[in-house]
């Protein structure tokens, strides 16, 4: 696991490219002043952020897919194969989702710290 060291300003710069972020795994924050709690707190959203993969987003969105194909009933062998690959699509399309979301956390909070100079 990677960590990067963010000691000013230009540290946080550097790290709002998506390129730049590629193996980093954790952020530690040695700037700017924070209290305790709101550092670790910080920290630990860009951790999150930062290790996402969208797996948690794409099971949601395959378990809200069965939910509505067993509601609304999936009638023969045909339906069942249509029914999987409308499952495999909503799993693909929330596991971008839950990239996405994490790429928007990520940067505003890089971009949080940034103002906070």
């Amino acid at each position: 696991m990677s960590e990067t060291v963010v000691r000013g300003p230009a540290d946080v710069e550097a790290l709002l490219p998506r390129a730049a972020r590629r193996h980093v795994r954790r952020v530690r924050l040695e700037w700017p002043p924070l209290g305790d709690r709101e550092r670790a707190r910080t920290e630990r959203r860009l951790a999150r952020g930062l290790r996402a993969c969208g797996c948690e987003t794409g099971a949601a969105f395959v378990l809200l897919t069965l939910v509505a194909l067993v509601a609304r009933g999936v009638p023969g062998a045909g339906g069942v194969a249509a029914g999987l690959g409308v499952c495999l699509v909503s799993g693909v399309v929330g596991k971008l989702a839950g990239l996405a979301v994490a790429e928007v956390s990520v940067r505003r909070s890089l971009r949080r710290l940034a103002r906070s100079a």
